[in-house]
């Protein structure tokens, strides 16, 4: 993949799972509108981005006529303009915006499970793990069905829960 458009919500929850930089080996060119970085409001985050010096920040030439926050138009409207681009995202609402705009989207759980099949991360169980104790909502069935997709856990027999692989993996 060449392009990629990230909103705001995916740079804070890679952040929280601490493999933000894994962006960077996913994508040849990973764009940041300026409302996104605006967003970015904790500081760290903001640092991390400028330290990786991977990303782009721009805003986009023009608005797309969207009712959408600062952040998300302005990431629709400079995916649109950039126009091969991967739009990155996790909010359902700029989801739908952006599949009216004809974008490809992914979202974080779906970067979770490239990097971690790439090989670009050793673990999709402890960036999840990490996100959670920094207080990320994240569905125990997506929970599962990560590592699922990425092999750190079996598939669960009928009627019990999924076990996680950690002891196999170390």
């Amino acid at each position: 993949m060449d392009l990629a458009v990230c909103d705001t919500c995916t740079l804070i929850q890679l952040r929280k799972g601490e493999i933000l930089y894994c962006l960077n080996q996913l994508f040849a060119e990973i764009y940041l509108a300026k409302a996104v970085v605006e967003e970015c409001l904790d500081a760290d985050t903001r640092q991390e981005i400028n330290q990786l010096n991977h990303f782009k920040i721009q805003s986009p030439r023009g608005l797309l006529p969207l009712r959408l926050g600062p952040g998300e138009l302005e990431a629709i409207s400079l995916a649109t303009e950039l126009g091969n681009a991967v739009f990155i995202t996790d909010d359902e609402t700029a989801i739908k915006k952006a599949k009216q705009q004809g974008l490809f989207i992914l979202r974080t759980h779906q970067i979770i499970i490239l990097a971690k099949l790439a090989g670009i991360i050793p673990s999709a169980k402890t960036a999840l793990d990490k996100m959670k104790a920094k207080g990320e909502g994240i569905q125990e069935e997506v929970y599962w069905q990560i590592l699922q997709d990425t092999g750190e856990c079996s598939p669960p027999e009928p009627g019990r829960e999924p076990e996680p692989l950690h002891h196999h993996l170390q």
